[in-house]
């Protein structure tokens, strides 16, 4: 999106309420190749394949696609310096729902699972017994 000149090389991307996400939180590379498709920022080879001719003369006017399923996806930007401010789906009539909301601060996540800590300390808890146990079996097999 920054190549295609929708947003500031100093923007984040974050999902808006209105994107679907996987079961880990994340946005479905699918999902995201259609959006990107959507609002033209692909190359040649991706938005060409994606969008139809009438829609792409629409979206070089209005920055604006319709895809398939008669959705509509748009940019909106602020008025008094024009930035990007997110990527809007349309639901009819007037309302509209964020699917991406660009930000000038870069996210921070914190770890809600400590993966490392746990499994050193079960690896420190069970290894000693569970070494014991598979030398006396090879023993016996012996």
């Amino acid at each position: 999106m920054t190549r295609g000149g929708l947003i500031d090389p100093d923007q984040w991307l974050l999902p808006g309420s209105a994107m679907r996400l996987d079961r880990f939180g994340n946005i479905a590379g699918p999902q995201m190749v259609q959006l990107l498709s959507r609002v033209k920022a692909f190359g040649e080879a991706g938005y060409a394949m994606n969008v139809t001719a009438k829609s792409a003369k629409r979206a070089k006017r209005l920055r604006t696609v319709k895809g398939k399923s008669g959705t509509t996806v748009f940019i909106g930007r602020t008025a008094h310096d024009h930035r990007a401010r997110a990527l809007f789906l349309k639901l009819g009539g007037r309302e509209v729902a964020p699917l991406l909301v660009f930000v000038s601060r870069r996210p921070h996540y914190q770890a809600r699972f400590h993966f490392q800590q746990l499994a050193v300390g079960f690896a420190r808890k069970r290894f000693p017994a569970e070494m014991m146990r598979a030398l006396k079996e090879s023993i016996e097999r012996a």
